[in-house]
């Protein structure tokens, strides 16, 4: 188990930090920017951000994306419990046991 003194730092490095705002209106652009620089996969451009991209030219598909994004706006809409289960998702890919998990959801009392 790591020990701090007071006057320590540490620096703590992480792939798609949590962001301002609704991911779907990022700049596509800057989200296949980041798909380059393989900082998010392309299967997550599309499902986080609502971003189609073309593997073979790595270029924005602007069509795709705006049709993409529409489709997940109304999906998210309808699930309340969107954001609770992609963190569990999350959660789950890392090896916590979700059951047992709070989700975003909760509240203590």
């Amino acid at each position: 188990e790591p020990k701090f003194n007071d006057g320590d730092g540490f620096l703590v490095e992480s792939c798609g930090g949590g962001g301002w705002g609704s991911a779907l209106e990022r700049d596509p652009n800057l989200v296949c920017d980041d798909v380059i620089d393989e900082y998010v996969t392309l299967v997550g451009a599309r499902h986080d951000y609502g971003v189609v991209i073309d593997p073979a030219t790595m270029t924005v598909q602007s069509e795709a994306t705006t049709r993409e994004r529409k489709a997940l706006v109304a999906a998210r809409a309808v699930d309340p419990q969107w954001i609770a289960q992609g963190r569990k998702r999350t959660l789950a890919r890392a090896g916590v046991d979700t059951d047992s998990a709070p989700t975003a959801c909760d509240s203590k009392s």
